[in-house]
């Protein structure tokens, strides 16, 4: 988004202008989608991000989706979980959040994947070693070519 500055001197009262450049595409962390939330159709990647890593629990958050992304993770060896979703059409991008379970343990962003792959195997989290017998939660966004969220997974 443009934007305007101005400088008012408070000795001569002169007034000095300065145009600001346009934002590049989803870096608007107040961009909210078409339904009014962070997550929804329309918001910027980074307000999404900003949701999605503040999140104070592991409950689905607003704005968020199953129909469309359907992230399950199906297959969990001992030190990786893969995670599958379906394509969505349009996305550029998606960006995969996760977890261990536990409102202590907030969602940290664990890849962003090409457009062409519809699964993904995580082997760390925040720098950890994914670990058998631990519960993960992972979150899912697929972003458009202007930085714009299009679907947002629920909670898996």
């Amino acid at each position: 988004m443009e934007g305007v500055k101005e400088y008012h001197c408070t000795v001569c009262s002169e007034v000095k202008t300065e145009f600001l450049p346009r934002l590049p595409a989803g870096t608007d962390i107040n961009q909210k989608g078409s339904d009014g939330t962070a997550l929804g159709e329309g918001a910027s990647e980074a307000a999404a991000e900003k949701a999605i890593t503040e999140m104070k629990s592991d409950s689905d958050p607003a704005g968020s989706k199953f129909n469309m992304l359907q992230l399950r993770s199906v297959k969990q060896a001992k030190k990786s979980i893969t995670v599958t979703w379906k394509k969505v059409k349009n996305t550029k991008k998606y960006l995969l959040y996760g977890n261990a379970s536990g409102k202590k343990n907030k969602m940290k962003k664990i890849a962003t994947i090409s457009a062409g792959k519809k699964s993904y195997v995580v082997k760390k989290i925040a720098g950890e070693k994914v670990k058998k017998g631990i519960y993960y939660k992972y979150l899912m966004v697929a972003i458009d070519e202007n930085g714009d969220v299009i679907s947002t997974s629920k909670v898996h």
